[in-house]
């Protein structure tokens, strides 16, 4: 399970629903920059008569003269009036989609997050960065400068859920009439210790507020639930709801993060974007007018941390051969069909090296020789065109001991010339492979991501309410909230579909029952059930499902079979009458105000692109009982 990591910008909520993930509303606006304690009640209030009330508009512009001469002794000290006239208060107002229930949306909502002015690479385009989590199924988006009262219509442009960035365009010229431009550090990334200044718009206050710290390490982690794990620069500057997507700046300047998250009941543990990963999302909007890919190579690994695992594959002969002492490299327990390197290893091989990055035996590369940081070694992949050709080092072992070593060891030989044969005598050898590949992203079994390759979909007969399992899916359905934390715990058996790869199907589960006399009965059964069959032929899809029980007559029986993980035989039945089902149907889609019983994706598909039926096939998966008496007209 993920560990909980707050998106700041959703939690500054002007709904009248109030706040979410246990932050409170923005309520009253109190400004971000110094002030006296006379003047800490409210923006506008006037000082208490008890704290020298003599001649309180002298001290009212007195105050105000200190906290311009605060801000601009910040501002000054990080970029100047620059990074002030670049930063703009995103307004936006979401949408956001239901795969606990497909055929509805969610509340309306608004939040506010915060936005800079870039140039985009190699051209003299004006654009907005932020995060994607600030404007993700955004309905309505406008910006305000700060120091200006006038708001802006603004539209994204492009968006990378993975990479948790935006872009967006205003139209409006007078918007960029005097708009600073921010630019990055692209060259030297920030080491621990270093200087970080946080500009943004966070909730307590509707002005611009500036907080300060250090780099406190570098890390990997995803972004968005079932994301990959990306290059994160952790600080302990404040970051709080509203920052999001706000400019992490360096002392002389220059952007050295994208504001992104805090980690939750946590005391200043910030994330910010690194600039690696906005060089590459903005250079491939730049060559391809679309969010960049994260690709991986498409396999699963283990460590290698056992001395006696180390022997079996033959690793000390591999560091001799490449001279190497701390290269262990992890053992490659999966290819995933369709993946990246699926021409290219095998199970058992070792994977040594990549682009150049030796690879410790716990999976990591050396990220930073001065701080001894070491990252998982998927970072020497990420960041890079899809059309680059990475360069893997594989060791692949022997099945048995080499025959040399094996000879000398039996009397056959000695053990010098085992030696002279690169072994030693009983050990175990392998030999080198190097290639080079272009990677992408791996097709995977259950789509993972919102708006990346999952949407809704559902299907519904009897009120058994079916769906396409999603990673979505699994986390509406299984995640329990409070104002403190949440909890997801979705199945051990649904768990297991999420490392496999595609296969060109898809799993149908049972998300749950919409009481009513047709399903009596079945009211008590788990959600998440995966339907296996359909009056005998299997069920690869949701298509498949609605296109059997249309073909079912009035006076047959609808006849499912479903289990709960990979078992290939058995199972729990359901069985349904088609003619009370279809009496039933329009009441039970009026109670529960469902417009229509499948959702636009699912489709009614010709005989001939049904799956045959089981019998014919022998099928694993098919139910160890035998149906066909079940199938009978009723």
């Amino acid at each position: 399970m993920e560990k909980p990591v707050v998106k700041p910008e959703g939690d500054v909520d002007l709904s009248p629903n109030g706040a979410e993930d246990g932050f409170p509303d923005d309520g009253d606006a109190t400004p971000a920059i110094p002030r006296t304690p006379a003047l800490e009640n409210d923006d506008d209030s006037e000082a208490p008569a008890a704290v020298n009330s003599e001649r309180p508009a002298k001290r009212k512009r007195a105050a105000a003269g200190d906290a311009a001469a605060a801000t601009t002794t910040t501002s000054a000290a990080v970029g100047g009036s620059t990074a002030l006239n670049a930063v703009a208060k995103v307004f936006v107002t979401h949408l956001s989609l239901n795969y606990s229930e497909p055929w509805r949306k969610r509340g309306q909502r608004s939040s506010t997050g915060t936005c800079f002015a870039v140039e985009l690479p190699g051209t003299k385009k004006r654009v907005l960065l932020t995060n994607a989590h600030v404007v993700f199924r955004a309905t309505q988006i406008r910006v305000r400068r700060f120091r200006d009262a006038e708001l802006y219509r603004a539209k994204v442009i492009c968006l990378s859920r993975e990479m948790d960035l935006a872009l967006l365009a205003v139209e409006t010229p007078e918007f960029w009439s005097g708009m600073s431009i921010l630019q990055f550090e692209w060259n030297k990334p920030c080491a621990l210790q270093d200087v970080v200044v946080c500009f943004g718009f966070p909730q307590g206050g509707d002005n611009l507020s500036v907080t300060r710290g250090v780099v406190s390490r570098h890390t990997m982690q995803a972004m968005v639930h079932g994301g990959p794990s990306l290059l994160m620069t952790q600080i302990d500057a404040a970051i709080n709801p509203g920052n999001s997507g706000g400019p992490a700046l360096a002392v002389d300047g220059r952007v050295i993060g994208v504001s992104e998250s805090k980690l939750h009941s946590s005391d200043n543990i910030g994330y910010i974007i690194p600039p690696r990963s906005v060089r590459y999302f903005l250079e491939t909007y730049v060559r391809d007018s679309k969010q960049p890919e994260i690709c991986d190579p498409g396999i699963l690994i283990q460590r290698v941390e056992s001395t006696a695992l180390r022997k079996r594959l033959g690793l000390p002969r591999a560091m001799r051969e490449l001279e190497s002492e701390n290269m262990m490299g992890v053992l490659v327990t999966r290819v995933y069909p369709g993946g990246a390197l699926d021409d290219h290893l095998q199970l058992g091989d070792v994977l040594l090296e990549v682009n150049g990055k030796e690879i410790a035996g716990d999976g990591t590369i050396e990220f930073d020789e001065l701080s001894g940081t070491r990252l998982r070694f998927t970072l020497a992949i990420q960041c890079m065109a899809e059309v680059y050709e990475h360069a893997f080092v594989v060791w692949r072992p022997d099945q048995a001991p080499k025959a040399a070593a094996a000879e000398a060891t039996n009397g056959g030989g000695n053990a010098t010339e085992a030696k002279e044969n690169g072994g030693v005598a009983g050990e175990y050898g392998g030999c080198i492979q190097r290639f080079t590949a272009a990677l992408r992203r791996t097709p995977w079994l259950v789509p993972r991501i919102d708006g990346v390759d999952a949407s809704p979909s559902y299907f519904v007969f009897g009120g058994l309410v079916f769906v396409k399992l999603t990673m979505p899916w699994l986390v509406d359905r299984f995640t329990t909230s409070s104002r403190k934390r949440s909890s997801y715990m979705p199945p051990a058996h649904l768990e297991a579909f999420l490392v496999e790869g595609a296969t060109g199907d898809d799993v149908v589960v049972l998300s749950h029952i919409l009481h009513h006399d047709v399903n009596y009965g079945y009211q008590r059964l788990p959600s998440g059930l995966v339907i296996t069959s359909c009056n005998g032929r299997s069920v690869r899809s949701l298509s498949d499902l609605y296109s059997i029980v249309e073909r079912t007559a009035d006076g047959a029986f609808v006849v499912l079979n479903m289990r709960e993980g990979g078992e290939a035989t058995g199972g729990t039945l359901i069985v349904l009458d088609a003619k009370e089902c279809r009496a039933a149907e329009g009441e039970i889609l009026e109670a529960h105000r469902i417009p229509t019983t499948k959702s636009d994706n699912v489709e009614l598909k010709p005989e001939a692109d049904l799956p045959p039926p089981l019998e014919e096939t022998a099928e694993a998966g098919a139910p160890n009982v035998d149906i066909n008496f079940l199938l009978n007209t009723a």
